[in-house]
């Protein structure tokens, strides 16, 4: 009879290997990512791994700019980039913690349920919730390591009177990774919240942990994003984002999307606990669930987090909570017949499948398409090799990030608005660049920013009225396939 510990580590193995092996499979398929952001953040790993340092001050970003960030999981992936490429490296470190939210989702929900197998079950469908899995394989992202952070951060908080310097330990990496520290200091002051109102208990050292985190996690933040915070004000907790692109940055997510975004078994029977919890059981678990939840759709509907983050958070919650139902579930099947146990987790790995294997794939074969094309890339590698290096090239923001790491030369815009005083104004400026009717206007506004050339690929003739004044005397065709480049030969002089 196999030892009951060696039993878990082994379904923890298989579950992890498998997710893990999934995720890696689909990463693979493409040698690029889905996001040009992606490339903002592989030239910070690059920059880490050759100078030990991130990339602060860019001098291709805005043509020259100031980035603020936290950078632990830049320095992570740096350090396995020096084993194997970058590129390879990007791809496996966000898979890998990916695999990692199954082990920490298997014991949340086995501290819940007390049942391996409805844990199991939990864990498995835990890394095959539809936007985390596509994020984390189609683009750089910090996303599946900040999750995991935080499913760590919540199993210590729920056994933090055995191992209050495992929480701890675990809230600082949280901080220093990830602004979403902020979120889980939210948590825990809404579960506190809500604990008191349902009359359940709360420990002594949960308060006092609770309003620690409160003064640390606010210091910290604060010092890294002062100037930020300085800067922006309180248009902060929207990037700095124009607003002609906010809507787009920060999209309204209605019931569908997030029903199979989440996948739809986690949703539904998260809803029905939501409503069973508040009229019936009371569970001290299930409570600091239910604040996440809360928490996160509040948020979201604020877009003060973007709806891959949302809803992550909040597929993740619900697949702990599914735990308790497939407890029932499985106490209940026990009672049939051999035959009619089989049929009943055949049924279960069928419905897994359909709704959240399947639509796994599907968002990350969608991201991948709506991803900048092959051409883009031919089209930025020309610009790297027939163009002099302090050149400024235009683009629409979604592409400048691949104009510094591909091309490797300056952009007038990204979607990095972070510190930058008028982002407002340059998005109109680029905009009125694309699509004034006059060409004296175009030629004023890229004197302004200097710009010697102007790309139109199939993103910026969707995004703008392209003006029919390309190709005259002032805009020379110099690169002409599915993307065109244009040199611009003319530029206002100012009379000194």
């Amino acid at each position: 009879m196999m030892d009951a510990r060696y039993e878990k580590y082994i379904t923890m193995s298989v579950i992890f290997l498998f997710v893990f092996g999934i995720s890696l499979s689909f990463a693979f398929k493409t040698d690029k990512f889905a996001s040009s952001e992606s490339y903002s953040q592989l030239r910070q790993i690059e920059n880490i791994k050759e100078k030990g340092t991130p990339l602060i001050y860019d001098d291709l970003s805005y043509s020259g700019r100031v980035h603020v960030l936290l950078p632990l999981f830049h320095y992570l992936v740096a350090f396995v980039s020096l084993f194997i490429p970058a590129l390879i490296a990007a791809k496996i470190v966000p898979s890998f913690f990916l695999a990692l939210i199954s082990i920490a989702v298997y014991y949340i929900a086995f501290h819940l349920t007390k049942n391996k197998t409805a844990s199991g079950l939990s864990a498995l469908i835990s890394g095959f919730v539809p936007i985390l899995f596509s994020f984390s394989v189609t683009t750089v992202s910090d996303l599946s390591l900040s999750v995991f952070l935080i499913l760590l951060c919540m199993y210590y908080f729920i056994n933090l009177s055995d191992k209050p310097y495992h929480f701890l330990t675990c809230f600082v990496i949280l901080v220093i990774t990830t602004p979403l520290s902020m979120i889980f200091v939210l948590v825990l002051i809404f579960y506190t919240g809500l604990a008191t109102i349902e009359k359940i208990k709360i420990e002594r050292e949960e308060y006092e942990m609770t309003i620690f985190l409160i003064f640390l996690t606010s210091w910290f933040l604060f010092i890294v994003f002062k100037k930020a915070l300085l800067t922006h004000g309180i248009t902060i907790f929207w990037h700095n984002l124009p607003s002609a692109v906010i809507n787009e940055y920060f999209v309204k997510t209605n019931i569908l999307v997030a029903i199979t975004q989440i996948g739809a078994i986690p949703f539904l029977f998260g809803l029905y606990t939501i409503h069973k919890h508040t009229f019936e059981t009371k569970n001290k678990i299930v409570t600091l669930v239910l604040s996440f939840i809360a928490v996160a759709f509040i948020c979201l509907w604020f877009n003060i987090i973007t709806p891959e983050v949302g809803l992550s958070l909040l597929g993740i919650m619900m697949v702990i909570i599914l735990s308790n139902y497939f407890k029932l579930f499985i106490l209940h099947i026990e009672k049939f017949k051999l035959n009619l146990k089989a049929l009943s987790f055949f049924l279960i790995i069928l419905v897994f499948l359909a709704t959240s294997v399947y639509p796994s794939l599907y968002f990350a074969s969608k991201a991948i398409e709506n991803a900048p094309k092959e051409e883009t890339f031919q089209s930025m590698d020309w610009i790297r090799r027939n163009t002099e290096p302090n050149s400024v090239i235009l683009t629409h923001p979604k592409l400048g990030s691949l104009v510094n790491y591909v091309a490797q030369r300056k952009n007038v815009a990204d979607t990095d608005f972070l510190m930058i005083k008028d982002s407002e104004e340059i998005w109109k400026d680029i905009e009125n660049i694309y699509s004034s009717r006059y060409a004296t206007e175009a030629v004023e506004l890229i004197t302004k920013y200097d710009v010697d050339y102007i790309l139109i690929s199939e993103l910026e003739a969707k995004e703008f009225i392209i003006g029919d004044y390309f190709g005259s005397k002032c805009f020379k065709l110099v690169y002409s396939d599915k993307v065109k480049i244009y040199k611009s030969e003319c530029k206002i002089k100012t009379i000194q």
